[in-house]
């Protein structure tokens, strides 16, 4: 696994208690694995929220048939109390590595882990496959954007990005492939928190998303939508 932001495992934690509110259909306030393993999530992820659940349960209720709602809430605010005292260096995020291994040795916190990148984001960057550059750009702040019609212009910072979506070694190759205008963004998704980098051309008709913590291009862009990698 890679890296993921304590605000997206929050947040996929808040879904997560609303799966399990859900599943108590007779407001009993008791809630069994089997209610767990076959109510739906309003968001369509059935399967992944009804695996969490049940990971949760198992912890909570350790053999009995039921638990209580709250018992199971309190779970998983537990749970990530536990995964972000597992965030080391204090960032903000589990990185790949000691941190994310230490998560993972519990059944309960690799649940929740695992279930973060599918839920409040369905993949890495918190965009899912289709989704257009405008709706991603719905859910951003400290947004700076430039537009560029030559090599100069460039900064260094963003040499690389430019390079790698063009496919080009040098910058004026670079244009050329961008018929002379570049369009480069940089942002933070609100999603997951992280630092991204958008580099596009024709009118936002191609390019490539970076995830700039990570170093990595995590989507292309075609025809204005993303598609993840």
């Amino acid at each position: 696994m890679g890296t993921v932001s304590l605000k997206t495992l929050k947040a996929t934690a808040t879904q997560l208690k609303s799966f399990v509110t859900e599943a108590d259909r007779n407001k009993d306030g008791v809630v069994s694995a089997k209610e767990l393993k076959n109510a739906g999530y309003s968001s369509g992820a059935r399967q992944p929220f009804a695996r969490s659940s049940l990971s949760m349960f198992a912890a909570t209720a350790k053999g009995a048939p039921t638990t209580t709602v709250a018992e199971l809430t309190r779970t998983i605010d537990a749970t990530v109390k536990d995964l972000a005292a597992k965030d080391t260096n204090h960032d903000g995020f589990l990185d790949n590595g000691a941190e994310v291994t230490a998560a993972r040795k519990s059944k309960r916190l690799a649940a929740l882990y695992d279930l973060a990148p599918k839920s409040a984001v369905e993949s890495y960057g918190g965009y899912h496959r289709s989704e257009s550059v405008t709706s991603l750009l719905s859910h951003v702040t400290k947004k700076t954007e430039a537009t560029y019609t030559s090599p100069s212009q460039v900064p260094t910072s963003m040499k690389r990005w430019v390079l790698e979506a063009t496919g080009t070694t040098t910058l004026t190759e670079a244009f050329r492939v961008a018929q002379g205008n570049l369009t480069v963004r940089r942002f933070t998704d609100l999603r997951t928190d992280e630092p991204h980098a958008l580099v596009t051309w024709s009118g936002d008709g191609a390019g490539s998303l970076f995830a700039t913590r990570k170093k990595e291009r995590t989507a292309t862009v075609m025809g204005s939508v993303l598609q993840p990698l």
